[in-house]
């Protein structure tokens, strides 16, 4: 296996990694509500252009991919990664100012002025890459420019510049300029750490600025080491060079997952959603189980009422005797203040002397003319 075929294939193999952590982390950034600050866009904006770069390296890595669908692969990809490049140098310049901003009188941004940043560095970070794209695209396409820097885009069915110098002057250099510019804003930055001078915000916000500041530095020195690599092994045309900068090149996406996604804010977001759906999860279950109780403990009460109706039967009814004995016996003895009642009297009268005339049937019947008879009579 060639050189070019190894370069290949760990293009091949880490681009599909940084693509897939690169998607979970746009994912997890839309819903942990704590990633979504100035900080956390700048980040995703990076993460935006990383992903398409790696989508289009891979399309142009495809044999059938040949012509105008190479070279626009390669455009593509040339101006998403300035883009990752100029994301970080905005990066780098927004941790040294929140860090000035902490160590002077100026008071920390509202809402409305965070939105204004973030639209002037997206205006910054994807504006100028495309003014050096189109710059490439024209000279590309015009006649009369001088074969060194004419950048050979989708040349060799390599989509990507194939002209050495028109890489360097279009790519190399801003890449280095922008990582030279990184290194200062973190060198400053530093000096405002160790002085240790921030009184004009809350501790938590000097610890949210210097864990910033610390992921800022390392990502910025993993994707401005591998660049340099790149620019080592354009000039001195090393084998070996080309496939570290493939390699590392190719992982930057799962470089920022780990650094940024896989975070202690993350996990404890993760871990207060589990806490906060378990608890009604048994609410629920204590509710199911204490109606089923009380379902369970009505059907009962309700069968031994029944039972008990059943096996004292004659018990009810003599208590119903025993009742109408007593409306009659309240009737009868009632004085009679007025024609109502008389009228109640002789009715209840006649009522009692045709349950007595009535002929034998149950033993209740019986007992309630006997009663209803003997009260009559005293």
């Amino acid at each position: 296996m060639t050189a070019l075929a190894v370069s290949v294939m760990f293009g091949k193999v880490g681009s599909s990694i940084s693509i897939i952590a690169l998607t979970v982390h746009l994912i997890i950034f839309c819903i942990v509500p704590t990633l979504r600050n100035l900080p956390g866009y700048n980040l995703a904006s990076l993460s935006i252009a990383f992903l398409i770069a790696y989508l289009s390296l891979l399309v142009g890595q495809i044999p059938d991919v040949l012509g105008l669908s190479c070279v626009l692969s390669g455009i593509v990809q040339l101006n998403c990664f300035l883009v990752a490049f100029f994301c970080t140098n905005v990066m780098a310049f927004d941790v040294w100012r929140s860090l000035r901003m902490a160590t002077s009188k100026l008071a920390v941004s509202s809402k409305n002025k965070k939105k204004i940043q973030f639209i002037v560095y997206t205006i910054y970070s994807w504006g100028v890459p495309l003014i050096i794209t189109v710059t490439v695209v024209i000279l590309d396409n015009m006649d009369g420019v001088p074969s060194w820097i004419k950048p050979g885009i989708g040349d060799n069915m390599i989509c990507w510049l194939t002209n050495k110098s028109a890489k360097i002057i279009f790519f190399s250099v801003p890449a280095f300029i922008l990582f030279m510019i990184n290194g200062v804003f973190f060198v400053l930055s530093a000096v405002i750490i160790k002085n240790n001078t921030m009184k004009n915000v809350s501790d938590q916000n000097n610890q949210a600025v210097r864990l910033n500041f610390t992921l800022y530095v390392r990502l910025g020195l993993m994707m401005g080491v591998t660049w340099l690599i790149s620019v080592l092994a354009t000039l001195i045309n090393s084998d070996i060079l080309w496939l570290i900068f493939d390699f590392l090149n190719s992982l930057q996406g799962l470089f920022i997952f780990i650094l940024f996604t896989c975070s202690r804010k993350v996990l404890k977001y993760i871990k207060q959603r589990v806490n906060l759906e378990t608890p009604k999860t048994s609410s629920t279950d204590k509710k199911s189980r204490s109606s089923s109780d009380k379902h369970t403990t009505n059907s009962s009460t309700a069968t031994t009422r029944e039972t008990t109706f059943l096996s004292h039967g004659s018990v009810g009814g003599q208590h119903i005797i025993s009742s109408s004995t007593a409306i009659a016996k309240e009737i009868a003895f009632s004085p009679p203040r007025t024609v109502v009642g008389e009228n109640m009297t002789n009715s209840s009268t006649e009522t009692i002397n045709e349950i007595a005339s009535s002929p034998r049937t149950p033993v209740i019947g019986e007992n309630m003319t006997n009663s209803s008879t003997e009260q009559l009579t005293k």
